[in-house]
């Protein structure tokens, strides 16, 4: 009994540590503003998929899947180097306007260039599609440095305000398009770019430009931090993304589109990975920087742990439902690829855990580590995935997913073996300068 009352006390005086550095309230306003985006994400799926069918839903996916991939080369070069490397004295506002306009830099080329590729690669060229493709690359990722500015600044409750006056806007243009009979993947995508950009620009407002030479000096410093992150992201594409495409190379829209809304609604549940991830990283890297590598690896074992026990739970709840779901949420004519949700609920798991152990080596300045595991991922990936859609079609690409994800696992794992986390502790000082 003794020993049962010193735990709950234990556990009492951490949680009121918790609540007096505002994990908790940081944590709730962190995981209710990734719901709202991962939950709009998925609504918007569902009605696109119900207001256009199954095979413009693969279409529709390809792009989405293209669109978020991308924000590997913006996360690369301007959010982890936004995140990770500060200067003695420079503000949060000052950062992130510096960043702003790299970000702008950076956005214009790429979404043109993402619109012009997708559009060859699906041969179907309309204005409309390639203005929404170009217009939602753009906003997202103009969005998604807002949003780590208000990580950074631990002010997750703006975060929250912020995505649901950008996905509010979103689900309620698409439902009134979707009303009148006017929704296709063009205008989706219309849509979001036209919600994002409204959001966007009123918070943008106080950006100050940055003379020229601060920019590149600015550039210079995070193509040299990011350039593995950025090695990372474009393995990246030959990893998960690949068998989206080749499914829909080698088997059909159709399957894409089934395929797709078995990752979309799996994805579902990584509101809380991502959630807490989002805050847990910034608090992190201050926990290692005021009370050293101890602490450091203590919270984020604990927080980790959290995340992927509680996501493999939700998982294994999810796929034991079975196929009726699928159908359920998307119509039936999606039924018949109900049987992908456990294959894909344990990429899922691998992915909670990969998400942890991906944060904890970027914040111990391995971010080497990541470009390697990503390399070798795609390395089996183009080795298996042609074999496994061949042979068993769409439950092979699946399959394929979980091969790809444990991959990501292993080595990392692998690298904590070596040491490589332990020293984090050695590079304290060099994180301080």
């Amino acid at each position: 009994m003794q020993t049962e009352r010193l735990r709950v006390q234990g556990f009492q005086q951490r949680l009121l540590g918790c609540i007096s550095q505002g994990t908790v309230n940081g944590s709730f306003y962190s995981i209710m503003s990734q719901a709202v985006v991962s939950g709009s994400n998925f609504v918007g799926g569902i009605i696109v998929a119900k207001a256009t069918g199954i095979s413009d839903f693969g279409v529709y996916s390809l792009i989405a899947t293209t669109v978020l991939a991308l924000q590997g080369i913006q996360q690369a070069l301007i959010i982890g180097p936004m995140l990770f490397l500060s200067e003695v004295g420079e503000g949060s506002q000052d950062r992130f306007s510096r960043y702003c306009v790299l970000q702008v830099i950076l956005s214009v080329p790429l979404a043109i260039s993402a619109a012009v590729a997708i559009e060859v690669f699906l041969h179907q060229w309309s204005v409309s599609q390639v203005l929404g493709i170009v217009g939602v690359i753009f906003f997202l990722q103009l969005q998604e440095l807002l949003r780590m500015k208000f990580y950074i600044d631990l002010r997750a409750e703006k975060v929250l305000a912020l995505d649901i006056t950008n996905h509010g806007l979103r689900l309620t243009l698409l439902l009134f398009l979707w009303w009148l009979e006017f929704l296709s993947v063009s205008s989706a995508f219309l849509v979001m770019a036209f919600a994002g950009g409204v959001t966007c620009l009123r918070a943008v407002r106080n950006v100050a430009l940055q003379p020229f030479r601060t920019c590149v000096d600015v550039a210079g410093r995070s193509f040299r931090y990011g350039r593995w992150l950025l090695l990372e992201s474009l393995a990246y594409y030959l990893s998960i993304p690949s068998y989206l495409y080749l499914s829909s190379v080698l088997l059909s829209y159709e399957a894409t589109g089934g395929l797709s809304a078995a990752i979309s609604l799996m994805n579902l549940p990584n509101a809380l990975v991502l959630g807490v991830m989002n805050l847990a990283v910034p608090m992190a890297r201050r926990k290692l920087l005021d009370e050293g590598y101890e602490a450091w690896r203590s919270q984020l074992m604990g927080t980790g742990t959290m995340v992927i026990v509680t996501s493999i739970c939700v998982y294994v709840g999810i796929s034991s439902v079975g196929s009726s779901l699928l159908g359920k949420v998307y119509g039936s004519e999606f039924e018949k690829y109900g049987n992908l949700l456990p294959i894909v609920g344990v990429c899922y798991c691998f992915l909670a855990v990969n998400t942890v152990l991906a944060a904890a080596f970027r914040i111990a300045h391995a971010p080497e580590v990541g470009a390697v595991t990503k390399l070798w991922s795609s390395v089996i990936t183009l080795s298996v995935a042609y074999p496994l859609i061949t042979l068993w079609e769409v439950e092979g690409a699946a399959a394929g997913l979980v091969v790809t994800s444990a991959t990501w696992v292993v080595i990392y794992i692998l690298y904590i073996f070596r040491g490589t986390l332990g020293a984090a502790k050695a590079l304290e000082q060099k994180f301080q300068t």
